[in-house]
């Protein structure tokens, strides 16, 4: 017997519930008569109805029963659900953890090369504002700010680090850009150098290759 059931019959039982009392009470009359008559009493209605109410109960306590299973149900469902999401939420953040972990290593390594490479730069004539902006004393790196900038394109990332700038998106300029920056000042000073050789055709190319630096600057 299904929920549908049972609450069907329930109300058919509580029907003939009242039915039988509204039959007890009317016997309960006849019974005082036959005994004060010295007849013996009639059939007894009141077993009929306790019967009843045994059913009843039965029937109710099975209803409880299917209500507890069905919550029951319900609640292993939405928690096999929280475990799905929980699950696609720890893969996203292993992801993160493990850019985290590949962007410490290739931070501190390059900090470490622009420690160790800069003096070279600066002696040959090449631009040092791009490294400058890398800092070497452990401090606040704007450097590191304008990457993640221009890496997501807002200031997301670089808030949830609880990083204080004045920078804004349209200011990210990722390290690779800058580095591109110190190879073209490279570049140019070599053209320079090479503008002064003795050989006129290096010379005179090195010459043409600088004018042309400069109309597309």
């Amino acid at each position: 017997m299904d929920r549908k059931q049972t609450e069907a019959r329930v109300g058919e039982l509580r029907a003939e519930r009242a039915t039988v009392e509204e039959a007890l009470a009317g016997a309960r009359v006849a019974a005082r008569d036959d005994l004060i008559a010295g007849r013996k009493p009639g059939a007894r209605l009141a077993e009929l109805a306790e019967l009843i109410d045994e059913a009843l109960a039965e029937l109710q306590d099975r209803i409880a029963i299917s209500d507890e299973t069905e919550q029951r149900k319900r609640r292993v469902a939405a928690i096999e659900r929280a475990q799905h999401l929980t699950s696609e939420r720890r893969e996203l953040a292993a992801a993160v953890d493990a850019a985290l972990a590949v962007l410490a290593g290739a931070w501190s390594a390059y900090v470490d090369a622009v420690r160790s490479t800069v003096g070279t730069v600066v002696r040959c004539g090449g631009d040092q504002t791009p490294l400058r902006r890398v800092s070497l004393n452990g401090g606040p790196s704007d450097a590191l700010a304008k990457a993640l900038l221009a890496a997501t394109g807002d200031m997301g990332m670089v808030r949830a680090l609880a990083v204080q700038t004045n920078n804004r998106p349209e200011h990210g300029v990722s390290l690779a850009s800058a580095e591109e920056r110190v190879l073209r000042s490279l570049e140019v000073e070599l053209l320079r150098v090479r503008a002064t050789s003795p050989n006129r055709l290096m010379a005179r190319d090195a010459k043409k290759q600088l004018e042309q630096m400069e109309q597309e600057n």
